[in-house]
């Protein structure tokens, strides 16, 4: 029975194997050595080559705007307007921190 099992496991491919039926074993093929080949320089290579790829998209989706652009928005607003709402926005939200206490927060819940 042990021996149908092993058999199949060497027909399907899973052992690299012979049956001795004569002295009663199974004989494994050596091995080659992987490293002798070309085959990891090229996996090696191919993980190299997909992380640079990732790394400069990623450079390139964090690039800014270059210097002459960074005054100018839509014509519809400009920037200093922009800006002046988003410090009146801070100044806001600082003057009711201040103002309230931590109590008041925590009221909510």
């Amino acid at each position: 029975m042990l021996t149908s099992h092993t058999c199949q496991a060497i027909r399907d491919g899973v052992i690299d194997a012979t049956i001795d039926h004569e002295h009663g074993y199974v004989q494994s093929k050596e091995n080659a050595d992987i490293y002798a080949t070309t085959e990891p320089q090229h996996a090696f290579d191919q993980r190299i080559t997909f992380c640079l790829t990732l790394h400069d998209a990623s450079v390139k989706a964090m690039r800014y705007p270059s210097s002459d652009k960074l005054g100018k928005t839509d014509e519809e607003g400009g920037k200093d307007e922009e800006e002046g709402d988003v410090h009146n926005n801070l100044a806001a939200l600082m003057e009711d921190l201040e103002e309230g206490d931590e109590d008041d927060m925590l009221d909510d819940y």
